[in-house]
């Protein structure tokens, strides 16, 4: 049979498909999945088979994406505001270079950041699923503030990790409205002498 995927929670691996056809929405967890090389995405269609779980509800087994590896690449890209975001927001820090005399030791933090970020992303999203220590959340929030929030926006669309708990999400976009708020004040003439006697001192 055919359904989409109407919930996900990544973290617990486990999420229901309505039916394409319509009826009751069906569990299933992760271990269903006959290719387990991605995680599965919200509003995806798959096929799979109905059965019964040890509890004896409906549940849905052997399940199979609908979609090739490379179309559900291109959909991904297609529907990922945040790696759009992220983009667009580095290529403007580049003309503000060029344009703004901002300084380039910017571009090389934004970049930096935005890798460490991603990286300590998929970290604690690793140690997430074999239940060991975590970074804590107020460690990504500076992550993000020291100018990482670019690489945590793709970590959380990419890795689907703190996407969905909302406490985090606030203060993540506060996060990352504070950032360009520092960025901003860069541009102007205070900013931009301490920004270059700090660039002075490093150099």
């Amino acid at each position: 049979m055919k359904g989409k995927i109407t919930h996900w929670n990544d973290d617990r691996g486990y999420g229901f498909i309505t039916p394409h056809r319509g009826g009751e929405s069906l569990f299933f967890h992760v271990s269903s999945l006959n290719n387990r090389s991605r995680r599965p995405m919200l509003n995806e269609w798959i096929s799979y088979r109905p059965s019964k779980g040890r509890n004896g509800k409906p549940c849905a087994v052997d399940i199979d994406y609908l979609l090739s590896p490379a179309d559900s690449g291109t959909m991904w890209l297609r529907t990922s505001p945040a790696m759009l975001s992220a983009l667009l927001f580095l290529v403007a820090v580049v003309l503000l270079v060029f344009f703004a005399g901002l300084s380039p030791f910017v571009i090389a933090i934004y970049l930096v950041m935005s890798l460490v970020t991603y990286q300590v992303y998929a970290f604690d999203k690793s140690a997430a699923k074999r239940k060991a220590w975590r970074i804590p959340e107020n460690n990504l929030h500076l992550l993000s503030l020291a100018g990482g929030w670019p690489g945590a926006l793709l970590a959380q669309e990419r890795l689907r990790h703190k996407s969905i708990k909302q406490p985090f999400r606030t203060l993540f976009w506060l996060t990352l409205v504070l950032n360009i708020g520092g960025l901003l004040w860069l541009l102007t003439p205070q900013g931009s002498s301490i920004l270059n006697s700090i660039v002075d001192r490093l150099i």
